[in-house]
């Protein structure tokens, strides 16, 4: 199972519990694709890079979740995209609570010690 897909049944589980509302921040490409009603689609993100930033920050403050909950990290995000690797820091930042699923592992760099 994708990421995407985890994401996608947690959200509508979570959404389905009374007096929970819940929202999801994705990538601008999911904008036109169909959702579950009862979950609001934040399709933002362009690319998950810096300049990304002011567009979390805006959703953040306008939407205020009690907790936001990273699914961190995932394989397509290693390399020069940064948003990924700074997100629970900038969600910290804005006043929320973070907690994150963790799907793998970071690759290793640098000398591996026994």
């Amino acid at each position: 199972m994708r990421v995407g897909d985890y994401t996608k049944h947690l959200a509508c589980a979570l959404s389905k519990q009374v007096g929970i509302r819940v929202a999801v921040l994705a990538d601008e490409e999911i904008a036109h694709a169909r959702h579950d009603p009862q979950v609001e689609v934040f399709p933002v993100v362009k690319g998950w890079r810096v300049f990304d930033i002011p567009r979390v920050v805006k959703v953040l403050r306008e939407w205020k979740p009690d907790i936001v909950h990273i699914q961190y990290p995932t394989q397509g995000f290693y390399g020069r995209k940064v948003l990924p690797y700074d997100l629970p820091l900038i969600v910290k930042c804005c006043g929320r609570k973070v907690v994150q699923t963790w799907h793998e592992s970071f690759p290793r760099t640098g000398p591996v010690f026994s």
